[in-house]
């Protein structure tokens, strides 16, 4: 699939992929679109499908800022928003999220998300393809009454099982 890729956006070449319309995996078209599909089980609140987008061994990695323009560069060794080293890790921070054992998250917050400027490079002799979006979120905190919104770059390593890409490091 990762040889697929190249050819359509040539040998360590990048390819934008903001389509709606573009499908999860290759398309008839040849349009490669893995990272909008990602977003919406999430949005949905679909846990259980969003979940089965990352392998068992995904990283799940929220850096903190270290001072006003950088922010951490290594989750084992500098303090984090989230790390989460495994699958496992991420579904059970879910199922205290949506089993009311979160207090910050109950009631669950509404929230709406922009993906954009979506980036995507095949890694030259690698079967895998790290991609990058800017993500906004927008929170409205129930219990505040309160929006907030969030924004920023988020980075991603995908990973060829089976016919699917699933995120290995997010």
């Amino acid at each position: 699939a990762v040889d697929r890729l190249r050819r359509q956006i040539g040998r360590g070449g990048s390819v934008r992929a903001t389509s709606p319309r573009c499908p999860n995996q290759f398309g008839r078209r040849g349009h490669f679109c893995p990272l909008p599909t990602r977003f919406r089980p999430f949005a949905d609140r679909k846990w259980d499908e969003w979940l089965e987008l990352y392998r068992p061994d995904a990283e799940y990695w929220v850096p903190a800022w270290d001072d006003l323009g950088e922010t951490t560069t290594d989750p084992q060794a500098e303090i984090s928003l989230i790390y989460l080293s495994s699958r496992a890790q991420l579904a059970e921070r879910v199922g205290r999220v949506t089993g009311g054992r979160s207090a910050a998250s109950t009631p669950l917050p509404r929230t709406a998300h922009a993906v954009t400027n979506i980036l995507a490079s095949a890694i030259a002799g690698e079967s895998r393809i790290d991609a990058s979006a800017v993500v906004a979120t927008h929170i409205f905190d129930v219990r505040r009454r309160e929006p907030y919104l969030y924004f920023g770059r988020a980075g991603f390593r995908l990973i060829p099982s089976g016919a699917a890409w699933k995120i290995r490091r997010k």
